[in-house]
């Protein structure tokens, strides 16, 4: 519960766990036997490489080893979901990672891509009822995908790792 009320939703799951009725599941942060798989995009890697810091450090802070963890790297983002859909068909992980950086331009080909990316995350979690954590960023700015992929514990490197770590508990439990 501890790790829970630093994400400021306290209130709302004590009320809930308040009503003796209700039965209650939710994940944890224990990575303990747990195996994860990260698909890196080399595309715009001075981003990309500080989310997996990000949640390499992330892991370790909660006790996942590397050994735990295996790195696949793809030319672009756009790549992520084929290498995605070989891994959870391959099976063996208890929850897959994409990490990517897209930055906006003067077309709207960030956003198409983001969006196929997103929806073949969901297609492909839902079929093989694993976690797929979708943290391709998409920014408009350098500035913006600077904080958002770089900035210490703001990093989506770190929710990336918390929301495995998690999603890969709870459906254990289920």
């Amino acid at each position: 519960m501890r790790e829970l009320r630093a994400k400021g939703i306290e209130s709302e799951i004590e009320n809930s766990i308040g009503n003796k009725e209700l039965n209650h599941c939710y994940g944890s942060y224990d990575g303990n036997g747990l195996r994860f798989a990260v698909v890196v995009s080399r595309y715009n890697d001075q981003l990309t490489n500080g989310l997996l810091e990000a949640f390499m450090a992330s892991m370790a802070a909660r006790g996942v080893s590397s050994e735990q963890i295996f790195i696949y790297w793809v030319p672009g983002a756009y790549e992520i979901p084929t290498v995605l859909s070989k891994l959870a068909a391959k099976g063996g992980f208890h929850a897959l990672v994409a990490l990517g950086a897209v930055m906006e331009g003067a077309t709207n080909h960030a956003q198409i891509i983001s969006q196929e990316i997103a929806h073949a995350v969901s297609q492909l979690s839902v079929k093989y009822q694993l976690p797929i954590i979708d943290t391709v960023v998409t920014s408009n700015t350098m500035e913006e995908a600077r904080e958002r992929c770089l900035t210490g514990e703001q990093s989506r490197g770190h929710y990336a790792a918390e929301a495995a770590l998690e999603m890969a508990s709870l459906l254990n439990k289920i």
